[in-house]
């Protein structure tokens, strides 16, 4: 009779690591499936196809599951938050445009950018982009990304659409 308990509990036990590791699988294939999605924006914006660079925010917690007998926790990794560079170029590459930089200030606040300090966010912006050498300064604090073709004069907004 002992021995079929054992056995009774030993398979409880083979139960929860099998269990336990489901759980970790699960969360590692929601990071992994995120990540793939912000991989595909990514070529999808080397190749000139994408329309928007936002990265899908996917919440994980750090798990406090446990593999087996290991005393230590498994956390899986997380997606960073964007940059404010980063939410800049998404901001160009929905508008389709050059934006001046307080029109550009303006969108990426919509957008959750946080501007700390007194200076003038214009003079923020035109600092951040000038120092990542992704942007290219079209004259009068207009900008554009580099890595994209200079829209041509005829396709340029007047100066109202672009202080939108």
């Amino acid at each position: 009779m002992l021995h079929l308990e054992q056995m009774r509990q030993k398979i409880a036990d083979e139960r929860k690591v099998i269990e336990h590791t489901l759980d970790i699988l699960a969360i590692l294939d929601t990071s992994l499936q995120a990540r793939e999605k912000a991989l595909d924006r990514y070529e999808a914006l080397l190749q000139g196809r994408a329309t928007s660079l936002s990265v899908e925010r996917t919440a994980v917690e750090p798990s406090t599951l446990k593999l087996s007998n290991a005393d230590t926790p498994v956390k899986p990794p997380s997606l960073k938050k964007p940059t404010n560079v980063s939410i800049y170029e998404e901001v160009l590459l929905s508008v389709g445009r050059p934006m001046y930089a307080t029109a550009l200030a303006s969108a990426a606040e919509a957008r959750g950018v946080v501007f700390r300090g007194k200076g003038d966010k214009a003079d923020m912006i035109r600092n951040a982009l000038q120092n990542s050498k992704r942007f290219v300064n079209m004259g009068g604090n207009t900008w554009w990304l580099l890595n994209r073709p200079i829209p041509k004069p005829d396709e340029l907004p007047s100066q109202e659409a672009l202080m939108r």
